[in-house]
């Protein structure tokens, strides 16, 4: 149990750092991607709510690897 919470409050950590490196612009082009991002995903929301979005994301899950094993060479 240590090991697996050491492992995930690292991953954690590092998701956080990331995070802050983006919202406080310490890389202009990372937080230029971020808000570009959360622009356009205000165009998804405003087209589809979020019971569709997650139907969508579940659908995806499942289809993705099969899609990808078949059309592999």
């Amino acid at each position: 149990m240590s090991s697996l919470s050491q492992g995930f409050f690292s991953k954690a950590n590092a998701v956080l750092l990331k995070l802050k490196s983006i919202l406080l612009v310490e890389n202009v082009i990372e937080s230029l991607k971020f808000a570009i991002a959360m622009y356009l995903l205000t165009y998804v929301g405003a087209l589809m709510n979020g019971l569709t979005i997650v139907t969508l994301a579940w659908v995806g899950t499942f289809s993705a690897p099969r899609i990808y094993r078949d059309n592999q060479e």
